[in-house]
């Protein structure tokens, strides 16, 4: 009897603190589930109504019913944090620790994903992971310049701060009450919580185990948060095995049952160069009022140069779209870019030798992809070496024009025993911020030259960018000027557009974006004139080819179509230089879990 009792006695007593556990951190349950509804429903709201016809994010669920299910799921990490706060928190200190953490964690959280709603009409997804850690700290310093509003700020921080003051002025009042509802809602609580644990969770575990990321309007930022991070370094890892692969069977595989034919060109060189946050409706060659391209223009009236006028890009930033345009995977085909064959190794096994020179950074092969390009290539140079891990000079500037000097001629393929060069130059081209891209030498425009004036500081923004424009056609032409006395093919196009005031739902945001605008594209094709005389053909192809509707992905199709390599994954209707290209084939741009067609 006395063993029931005193287990009796430790069960009131446990029951009764926890009771009181729960009764004190009720402000957990409120704070996070108003903190988490708010962002879901602006998020839901935003989705529905701004997304296209038929988008297939959420399938068969109204507007309501996606509510309830985002409610749900909030709930849930409500409920788990409050217990967890209830049980761990019995002594003060752990108190002071559990509260404080519960408020950082959650404030950073709203507001990390109100500044990506109110920039992007996103949130944190699988591939906001990826393109921050391929991006080091002196670009993310920049960008943050660039993207830094003052008033969203306040507002966010504002209604986070009305959040957190009426759930403390409710925890002031409540302290030392005991509620006698509390076990009743602890009972209430129970349900929800199992039913994501039974049914949406393995739901949601599944999908980021077979796509790498968790996306549906209907979870919660705290599943935001755990499930896209645990699908990332699941990406990593699957990013660095897959690298060491396709190394091996570009060059051991392909070698032994030739996929790849000998091209007819001998001592060619193609030179591939990728401008940044280009979007081709400000160069004056397509069509703006200001001459901010006198080179490329001075090229294209001679008819060296060739000017594609419907290109756009596989989506609207850097690695999204580059992953792309240098292997052969296209937008329709299922599985990772690493799953494809790459440009480099390919061109390489075709006779070429493949210099990858680089104006971005230099180090993350696995978080940054472009990185593993260049090490399947027989041999990379970065102009300037910036690593993520070191301190730089922030005021210094790397500008494009340091890559000169590396660019490379077919001796370096002749000592490899190759009998063609391929060199891809990646530039940081108009990157924000849009004022450090060029020298002040080649501020030519001023808020004074723009044919459409806004407010001073978009009007600043605005010539800054189409100063770097001027100078990238300075870079570009200097690049065309080496190798005009070569048999030379050059290849110029941005890895995606920008958005530059003109998102009629926005028109204060500047930055990258699923609009035309963000994926509009200028392609330029120079033969020089040896190449022009020696190979008519190519010329016709690529006059000829000059007004097709044309997306990037078949970039590496194209290119190797262009130069006669065929592999098993040949397909002239997805080469936009042959006769058979199929100019029909939809452009479906998918990027960020959203979809554009054009």
């Amino acid at each position: 009897m006395r063993f029931i009792a005193r287990i009796r006695s430790v069960y009131t007593y446990c029951f009764e603190k926890y009771s009181a556990g729960l009764s004190e951190g009720l402000w957990v349950l409120v704070l996070l589930f108003l903190l988490q509804m708010s962002l879901n429903s602006v998020f839901i709201f935003k989705s529905y109504n701004l997304l296209p016809e038929g988008e297939s994010l959420i399938v068969g669920i109204s507007l309501w019913g996606a509510m309830m299910r985002a409610a749900l799921r909030s709930l849930f990490w409500s409920v788990i944090s409050w217990w967890g706060y209830a049980l761990l928190a019995s002594h003060r200190i752990n108190k002071i620790i559990w509260g404080t953490a519960i408020i950082l964690v959650s404030l950073l959280l709203f507001v990390a994903e109100s500044f990506m709603l109110y920039r992007y009409g996103m949130v944190y997804t699988q591939s906001v992971i990826q393109v921050l850690a391929g991006t080091n700290p002196r670009e993310a310093s920049e960008y943050f310049e660039a993207s830094f509003d003052v008033s969203m700020l306040i507002l966010v921080l504002l209604v986070g701060f009305v959040i957190v003051w009426t759930v403390m002025r409710y925890v002031s009042w409540a302290k030392g009450k005991r509620f006698r509802f509390v076990p009743v809602l602890f009972l209430l609580s129970i349900p929800p919580v199992a039913v994501v644990l039974g049914y949406s969770t393995p739901r949601t575990y599944q999908k980021v185990m077979d796509s790498g990321q968790a996306y549906d309007l209907t979870i919660a930022p705290y599943d935001r948060l755990l499930w896209n991070t645990v699908g990332f370094i699941r990406e990593s890892h699957a990013i660095s095995d897959a690298t060491n692969r396709i190394a091996k069977i570009d060059i051991g595989e392909l070698k032994e049952q030739k996929y790849v034919t000998t091209p007819p060109q001998s001592q060619l060189h193609v030179v591939v160069v990728v401008g940044e946050t280009l979007r081709r409706d400000y160069m004056h060659c397509y069509g703006f009022p200001l001459s901010n391209t006198p080179g490329l223009d001075s090229l294209l009236v001679t008819g060296d140069l060739t000017a594609y006028t419907d290109v756009v890009s596989p989506a609207p930033n850097t690695i999204e779209s580059l992953t792309k345009v240098f292997t052969y995977q296209t937008n329709e085909m299922q599985g990772k870019w690493y799953d494809y064959p790459a440009l480099p190794s390919v061109f390489s096994k075709a006779g070429y030798w493949v210099e990858w020179t680089s104006n971005q950074e230099s180090t993350g092969t696995f978080i940054q992809p472009l990185n593993t390009f260049a090490k399947l290539s027989d041999g990379y140079k970065y102009a300037n070496a910036r690593s993520i891990d070191e301190e730089h000079d922030h005021t210094k500037s790397f500008y494009d024009e340091d890559l000169l000097p590396y660019l490379q001629t077919t001796s370096r393929a002749e000592e490899a025993g190759k009998r063609g060069l391929i060199q891809i130059v990646h530039l940081m081209g108009s990157h924000p911020v849009y004022g450090k891209r060029f020298p002040k030498s080649f501020a030519k425009f001023s808020p004074d030259s723009l044919p459409v004036r806004r407010a001073p500081d978009k009007d600043q923004v605005v010539s800054d960018y189409i100063n770097s424009i001027y100078y990238n056609d300075y870079v570009v032409t200097q690049i065309i000027n080496f190798y005009s006395k070569r048999a030379a093919i050059v290849v110029y196009f941005s890895d995606h557009g920008e958005v530059i005031y003109d998102d009629p739902r926005n028109p204060n945001y500047c930055d990258h974006g699923m609009l035309p605008q963000g994926v509009s594209v200028p392609f330029l094709v120079y033969l020089s004139p040896e190449v022009r005389r020696e190979y008519p053909d190519l010329y016709d192809k690529i006059r000829g080819s000059k007004d097709r509707r044309i997306m990037l992905d078949l970039f590496t199709h194209s290119l190797g179509g262009l130069l006669g390599i065929q592999n098993k994954y040949s397909d002239p209707t997805l080469d936009f230089f042959s006769d058979e290209y199929d100019e029909d084939r939809p452009r479906i741009i998918r990027s960020f879990s959203q979809e554009l067609r054009l």
